[in-house]
């Protein structure tokens, strides 16, 4: 038998106690223990109330997405602070042309920009998909072109086109944003196809 585990919880500051700051910051970017402890001050003191909303299937084509982006940003635009937004792609339900596309960015654009303390303060992170605009097929994924996030740069101030996969830092917390079809790249293989369950049929049967 053939068993998979996974590692053993332990609290961060332990495993920097035992392996050293530079062992586990993984993205190498604080560079002494005296400047983590700094940012971890930092946190506690303004970090606590910090909040990531991920969206990921963003769907610019689809008129409901869009409707559905504004009341969300309405429900956030009294939070202080502002949340970290991150729009994960496909940003198209299927493939479009140019010009179709950065008519969807304009329309985010202008979503966001109905809520001007959101459009200049808050934080939007674009991460492409699969499908989205750009060269396919290798990793890491480039941003999304300019080409079609003219406005959305110029009228959102703090809008990140980011690459996939990409990583964060909030203050000590590393974090990495990664969209790709995993599913489907473990069913290129398959001999057999999977098949939706019937109703009333058992699972192990399928």
């Amino acid at each position: 038998h053939t068993h998979t585990g996974s590692p053993i919880v332990e609290n961060r500051s332990d495993a920097i106690k035992a392996m050293g700051l530079q062992n586990s910051d993984i993205f190498n970017s604080i560079g002494s223990l005296s400047e983590y402890e700094k940012l971890s001050a930092q946190e506690i003191e303004h970090g606590r109330e910090g909040m990531f909303v991920i969206l990921s299937d963003v769907h610019l084509d689809s008129p409901s997405v869009l409707d559905k982006i504004e009341r969300m940003l309405e429900g956030y635009s009294a939070f202080d602070p502002l949340p970290i937004f991150v729009f994960m792609g496909n940003f198209t339900s299927k493939p479009e042309g140019a010009k179709a596309t950065t008519g969807y960015f304009d329309d985010l654009t202008n979503v966001i920009c109905k809520f001007p303390n959101v459009a200049n303060d808050g934080r939007f992170v674009f991460v492409p998909g699969p499908n989205d605009p750009g060269i396919a097929g290798a990793l890491p994924r480039g941003p999304i072109p300019n080409y079609f996030t003219s406005s959305l740069r110029l009228r959102v101030k703090h809008a990140i086109l980011a690459s996939n996969p990409c990583r964060m830092r909030f203050f000590t917390k590393e974090i990495v944003f990664f969209r790709d079809d995993l599913v489907g790249k473990m069913r290129r293989h398959c001999l057999l196809e999977p098949r939706e369950v019937e109703e009333g049929e058992d699972d192990n049967d399928v």
